[in-house]
């Protein structure tokens, strides 16, 4: 069977495994401080914490560029790089700071 690789399949690769890193490593880090009894102290170190966060970003980035190719116009890729960087860093900012914020961790 031939596979046909399309922008739209990438996209959805590309926002599945960028969404599933985070959400995973948000769920693993949340687990750790259940074990560790104190929110504050336990979790991820921060090396993991970013470390895992930056995979994931880049990841995401190999398959939305790699999608891009796909398309035929310059505008359309920048429109659509674009417009993928700003969903990327909202998704971000909402799931990992309403975590961090809803925890209380690293807040007086």
């Amino acid at each position: 069977m031939k596979t046909v690789k399309t922008y739209r399949s990438n996209v959805f690769l590309a926002w599945g495994i960028f969404t599933s890193i985070i959400v995973i490593e948000l769920a693993m880090d949340y687990l750790l401080r259940q074990m560790a009894g104190d929110f504050l102290t336990g979790g991820f170190s921060e090396f993991y914490w970013f470390a895992i966060q930056i995979i994931a970003a880049l990841l995401g980035s190999y398959f939305i560029i790699s999608g891009l190719f796909l398309l035929k116009t310059p505008w359309h890729k920048i429109l659509h790089l674009s417009g993928h960087i700003c969903l990327g860093g909202l998704f971000y900012i909402v799931t990992v700071y309403s975590y961090i914020i809803g925890l209380g961790i690293d807040s007086f």
